[in-house]
């Protein structure tokens, strides 16, 4: 439901509609990557219970190489608020050129419709501030 895509085994960015998706590689078994969704959690909320930005800012991460059984699992254990989708076999990982997890892109649409890399981000998400301040940054200019 959040993502506007619900029942369906795969979907592509397009059929998101937001004017910017935050889009979090992670990996069940990476301890750098659980630091992340503590801060990711706020910036959710302060989304979702923000007028201005709610369905505007979608986030969403993508847990490479993990199956759906560690993912329900990780989910029970650190309580992602946003949706968390498995990559099994890398496919996504791959696309974007393998990448050190954690990594974040955020995705923006061009005039044309067509999602393009607006920023990204390597590491941990130091606060939740700093992020949203990025996101209100964004979505203050215009394209």
């Amino acid at each position: 439901m959040y993502l506007g895509i619900s029942g369906k085994a795969s979907f592509t960015f397009r059929e998101i509609t937001a004017d910017l998706i935050i889009i979090d590689l992670t990996n069940t078994y990476c301890f750098k990557c659980k630091e992340n969704i503590p801060v990711l959690n706020e910036v959710f909320r302060e989304i979702e219970n923000s007028s201005p930005l709610k369905g505007k800012v979608k986030i969403v991460s993508i847990a490479i190489g993990n199956t759906r059984n560690e993912i329900e699992s990780y989910k029970r254990e650190h309580k992602p608020l946003y949706p968390l989708i498995a990559d099994p076999f890398f496919a996504v990982h791959k696309a974007l050129g393998s990448p050190r997890v954690p990594y974040s892109l955020f995705i923006k649409s061009d005039a044309s419709g067509n999602r393009i890399i607006w920023k990204t981000h390597q590491g941990i998400f130091e606060a939740a501030s700093s992020l949203l301040c990025d996101i209100n940054n964004f979505m203050s200019q215009k394209f």
